[in-house]
């Protein structure tokens, strides 16, 4: 990589974590928890103001366009070290819990929360259950993680699954709807 290329990089990442300073602020001002280094590329977009069940680790990064839409009384914890790529939305109604280590691809959708097909006003009607997703896990692009699922440490999710149940630990899950496919080997200590 030229030494210009390394000097325009050096320049975007002091940007992004000057807007993850500001935004790191708002979060603590709205009573939410945030760790140091949060780097926000251009075009975050929240919902809501953050909340008390708002927290973010070490080393945080969204990419640009991510949407976190996140209900007053919801929580949303970020472990340290999550990357979540551009143009993915998190919703978080009831709560979505991402463990460290985590890699969100671009164009995934999280939710805890979905329109009560069953009510007969089902735009007046929300189900919720809580979205967790382990350490160490990584969740392809273009993935739906839909309303109660675990997601477990070491997971892969591939490309455009949509996932309405539990992946289990060191699995790799693939499809729609997502089914396991294989096992991952553990990981190195």
């Amino acid at each position: 990589m030229s030494f210009t290329r390394k000097a325009l990089n050096a320049v975007k990442y002091r940007q992004n974590l000057l807007r993850g300073y500001r935004l790191s602020l708002w979060i603590k001002a709205w009573g939410g928890t945030c760790g140091p280094r949060l780097a926000v590329e251009p075009g975050v977009r929240l919902m809501r103001p953050p909340s008390k069940g708002w927290y973010f680790g070490s080393d945080v990064y969204l990419g640009h366009g991510v949407v976190l839409d996140v209900g007053e009384k919801a929580e949303l914890v970020f472990g340290d070290r999550v990357k979540v790529f551009h143009h993915s939305l998190i919703g978080a109604f009831d709560s979505v819990r991402i463990g460290d280590n985590v890699q969100v691809a671009e164009s995934v959708t999280i939710r805890d929360h979905n329109h009560d097909t069953a009510a007969v006003d089902m735009h007046k009607s929300m189900s919720k259950a809580a979205v967790s997703i382990g350490n160490d896990a990584w969740i392809a692009r273009g993935v739906a993680v839909l309303a109660g699922v675990t997601v477990g440490s070491g997971a892969v999710v591939a490309a455009n699954a949509v996932v309405t149940k539990d992946v289990p630990t060191m699995a790799v899950a693939a499809g729609v709807p997502a089914k396991v496919i294989s096992h991952r080997e553990q990981l190195s200590a």
